[in-house]
């Protein structure tokens, strides 16, 4: 009898141990995806009704439904708050969750959460920081409006969430527009890849429009990588724009609406290549029933092929980066200029930043023609001389793994709306200057006159203008677009 419990306890434990190491094997075993998104997720309303009255979990259903990732992320389409703050009066729906349910969340495995859309400001500004704040303290990443960088598997990642419905605030992004235009050369500067959160098109149409494509092909152009679109709360096909992967609209993946279609949403399993700009994504779909927010099914899509968005770009002969960079925490929302610590894109550990906190607007290499490795052009937010705060393109210097200031000049003519660095025919680089029509240099100086360009040469110590006819439509054709639309 001894012998016979010892052998039965001795499988028990064979079995716990096999079980253990299975599940370990399982944990540290690299993930088949980078990112795998889904859509719309609002635990309020009938669905905070559901999870209080009989205890239920969305995701109760799906533990074992689930591709592996690194990044698993939702759009929260709703405030969370534990406070009875009021409802805007624009607010035409008020979506409201208490902070108890992003333990659901975080139970259900994501690791971010999207929070730029047309319902981040229902409850207003403390509603909009309180999510955040909740969010943070729940030990998930958010994607907003502010850049944001981490590692998966040696690719550094930039995110952005950009918002063009307007909220109860009035407010929203508008593309294409020199300050998100900026904010992905910054992205693309400091990261491998950028993935963009973008809450746009018509509410329940299927397909995507044609001002989506072509704000999916400007968003390309400037540098996104993946476009993962939200709002429409159905399913809008995916189709790859030169290397990147456009996800319309995933749909909805929690959500208490009726329409048959808004119970089912798509989810984007994706993985970026590495030795070449593009990216692979597996298309899965949830789903659940009329009567209840419990998700019945995850589950590959198998009807249809897996995107291949593919560039024969050899990633190995980009443009060296040479910093990485940690955001500077904010929920100001006006704030559209990134604060940054700057590290050597070398020093994986990043213990010792290269300067300070910098509002940044962008960062890009420059060849002046000397004797130095490196130099960069770092777009600025700083005071001038006259102590009004403006952009300021500043020249610094990479040398023994510091940022040294080289040039601070004020020879560009202010104010500046943007300045990039060109090559002329001749391999030379350059400055082309965007400016305000009131620039003391404009020819009309017309308060709302048109913005102009103008190019900019390295002569030993400074910059100075030159008036050529090639460097001036050089520098026209890289503004296609001149002012905010």
């Amino acid at each position: 009898m001894a012998l016979r419990l010892f052998a039965i306890a001795l499988a028990i434990f064979v079995s716990q141990a096999s079980h253990a190491q299975s599940a370990s094997a399982r944990q540290d075993s690299k993930p088949e995806y980078d990112i795998v998104a889904a859509g719309d997720v609002m635990l309020g309303r009938m669905v905070a009704k559901e999870i209080q009255v009989d205890r239920i979990n969305p995701w109760q259903k799906l533990e074992k439904s689930w591709p592996t990732s690194a990044i698993r992320v939702a759009n929260l389409e709703t405030v969370v708050t534990d406070d009875p703050l009021t409802c805007l009066p624009h607010s035409s729906l008020c979506l409201r969750m208490p902070s108890s349910y992003l333990l659901l969340v975080k139970e259900a495995g994501f690791t971010h959460l999207s929070l730029t859309n047309n319902h981040e400001a229902d409850l207003g500004l403390e509603g909009l920081q309180q999510t955040r704040q909740f969010v943070r303290s729940s030990q998930l990443r958010s994607i907003d409006r502010h850049l944001q960088f981490e590692e998966i598997d040696g690719l550094r990642i930039a995110t952005l969430g950009i918002n063009l419905i307007p909220d109860a605030l009035g407010q929203q992004d508008k593309i294409p527009s020199i300050s998100i235009a900026q904010q992905i050369r910054l992205a693309k500067s400091l990261a491998d890849r950028l993935i963009i959160s973008i809450h746009w098109g018509q509410e329940y149409q299927s397909w995507a429009s044609q001002q989506q494509r072509e704000l999916a092909e400007w968003l390309v152009e400037q540098g996104a990588d993946l476009i993962l679109g939200h709002h429409p709360h159905v399913i809008q096909t995916a189709e790859c724009i030169k290397h990147a992967a456009v996800w319309y609209s995933l749909g909805n993946h929690v959500f208490d609406q009726k329409y048959e279609a808004t119970q089912t949403g798509a989810l984007a399993a994706c993985r970026f290549y590495r030795d070449k700009e593009g990216i692979t994504c597996a298309p899965y779909f949830s789903s659940r029933s009329s009567t209840s927010a419990v998700l019945e099914r995850l589950a590959r899509a198998k009807d249809q092929e897996s995107l291949q968005c593919e560039s024969q770009h050899d990633a190995s002969q980009k443009s060296r980066r040479y910093l990485s960079a940690k955001p500077i925490a904010t929920t100001r929302m006006e704030d559209k200029i990134a604060s940054v610590e700057l590290y050597l894109a070398t020093d994986r550990k990043q213990q010792q930043a290269l300067s300070q906190a910098m509002p940044l607007r962008s960062i890009q290499a420059i060849d002046l023609g000397l004797h130095v490795p490196t130099w960069l052009m770092l777009l600025e937010l700083a005071s001038p001389f006259d102590q009004s705060m403006g952009l300021r393109p500043h020249i610094y210097s990479l040398r023994e793994g510091r940022l040294h200031a080289e040039w601070r000049g004020s020879a560009l003519a202010f104010p500046i709306l943007d300045v990039l660095v060109q090559t002329d025919a001749a391999g030379r680089d350059f400055l082309c200057a965007l400016h305000e029509a009131r620039a003391h240099l404009s020819q009309s100086r017309e308060p709302n006159g048109a913005p102009f360009t103008l190019a900019y040469r390295w002569q030993r110590f400074g910059f100075q203008a030159d008036h050529s006819a090639a460097l001036q439509q050089q520098c026209d054709h890289a503004f296609q677009f001149k002012q905010e639309q």
